[in-house]
């Protein structure tokens, strides 16, 4: 799925603006999911120290419930106003929070309002025939490059704010398309990013 003819890269024809703009039957491919604020950093955040993995539950909640069959995993959830976690979770949806938790080798289950119904929503709708990745500009080049040349097609999600469209996710969504096609961005491009 890499650059077409022209040279130019394809971001138009592979963005889904929104969550709510998921299709009701999405085809089969790949589906990179782009939450660049929160949930986005945070899961490519747990993984760069060493998480074993990040589950990502239906429904806020079924987190406990994932806990009790595995009491060494740490779970995600809402934060207090004193930006701590609420009751019953080992942290929040923030990548700067969790630099501070040791997570090393251990699993970790979490969601967000944007980024984990996005994750929810593709599976419930795609099923089998849909690979889910995280994207954000953070990670731009590295899924890029693991997905161009594919034989299944590409989408890039942007995970919008409470339904509304979010320049940040579509700022993840531009690099990991430009990856995709083969198209490196300029490093004066990236620092406007």
């Amino acid at each position: 799925m890499g650059r077409d003819d022209t040279g130019h890269n394809r971001l138009d024809e592979r963005l889904i603006e929104r969550c709510e703009d998921v299709p009701a039957e999405p085809g089969p491919g790949a589906y990179v999911v782009i939450d660049t604020m929160h949930f986005s950093n945070t899961v490519i955040e747990l993984l760069a120290r060493s998480a074993m993995h990040v589950h990502v539950p239906d429904e806020r909640g079924e987190e406990f419930d994932y806990q009790a069959s595995r009491p060494e995993m740490l779970i995600g959830g809402g934060r207090t106003a004193s930006y701590e976690p609420e009751d019953g979770y080992d942290f929040f949806n923030s990548p700067s929070y969790v630099q501070n938790i040791d997570v090393e080798g251990r699993p970790v289950s979490m969601t967000s309002t944007n980024g984990g119904r996005t994750v929810t929503t593709l599976r419930e709708r795609g099923g089998d025939d849909v690979d889910v990745y995280i994207g954000a500009p953070l990670n731009a080049r590295a899924v890029g490059t693991h997905l161009r040349g594919r034989d299944r097609p590409v989408r890039l999600v942007s995970a919008g704010y409470k339904g509304d469209v979010a320049v940040e996710d579509h700022v993840g969504a531009a690099l990991v398309s430009r990856y995709l096609d083969g198209i490196p961005p300029a490093e004066t491009t990236i620092e406007l990013f």
